[in-house]
């Protein structure tokens, strides 16, 4: 064996130990912080999903008001919020019936035989 071939060999050995020590002190590491989270109650769990957004469950106005759109279109949603899926498109000067309020702008409504969330920002109900 050459004198280049030795000192090659014995380097990889040097290498494969240091990894091999790294590598024990990353497991002791990781075990002790395991046991300060146990020791102060805290439980370890694989991560979950994002809660789905449900819409709010409306409660009904004492009379239903008639109002039209203003806008070029109005996205009909699946609940009070941008973030709620456009389930179909009002066109300017259709007429809609007020169900119910969620917040200041959000108004469940019916649209013929549609019913969906709009923004109140967008309706003339002649106030």
């Amino acid at each position: 064996m050459t004198k280049k071939t030795l000192h090659t060999k014995q380097n990889r050995r040097g290498g494969l130990a240091a990894s091999a020590i790294l590598f024990a002190l990353a497991a002791l590491s990781l075990a002790a912080l395991a046991c300060e989270f146990s020791q102060a109650g805290a439980v370890l769990s694989a991560p979950t999903r994002a809660p789905t957004i449900a819409a709010p469950t409306p409660s009904p106005t004492a009379t239903p008001i008639l109002c039209t759109v203003h806008a070029d279109a109005l996205y009909l949603r699946a609940g009070p919020g941008m973030e709620y899926q456009a389930l179909d498109a009002l066109d300017k000067g259709e007429p809609v019936t007020l169900q119910t309020t969620a917040s200041e702008h959000w108004q469940l409504v019916t649209a013929g035989a549609r019913t969906g969330w709009v923004n109140s920002l967008f309706l003339d109900c002649g106030k």
